[in-house]
């Protein structure tokens, strides 16, 4: 059995989660995008500086807001409150472990799909 057919847990991925997975990669290609911590300001300032690992998904409205809350849990995320940013909705998710695993969904992507020249993937790379 394969390493990727298994959650962060070791126990095996349901077809259900997996789903989740490939609509909330969906999303997060469509317009979603992560924000990292700038290194060299970290050591620069220390306990001042607050800025995480985040990975944000954009909904174009409630609906689609619920969708990616729900596809969420699903798949074992912990989602934080979302929030409205102009006319759409921001759903953050923290954590340098979801962003890595994020990352690792893009990745296994773009191997299986071919090279997307997308910013956010070639982005992803480094983490």
């Amino acid at each position: 059995m394969s390493r990727s057919a298994r959650d962060r847990t070791g126990w095996m991925r349901t077809d259900g989660t997996m789903k989740a997975e490939t609509e909330l990669l969906k999303y997060f290609l469509r317009n979603g995008y992560f924000r990292l911590p700038d290194k060299e300001r970290r050591k620069k300032l220390r306990q001042k500086y607050k800025k995480g690992y985040e990975v944000r998904l954009v909904a174009a409205n409630r609906r689609e807001l619920m969708e990616i809350r729900s596809l969420l849990k699903i798949a074992g995320f912990r989602s934080a409150k979302a929030f409205p940013k102009h006319s759409q909705y921001v759903q953050p998710v923290y954590g340098e472990a979801a962003v890595r695993e994020f990352s690792e969904l893009v990745t296994k992507h773009r191997v299986t799909r071919g090279k997307n020249k997308n910013a956010q993937l070639r982005r992803s790379k480094s983490i």
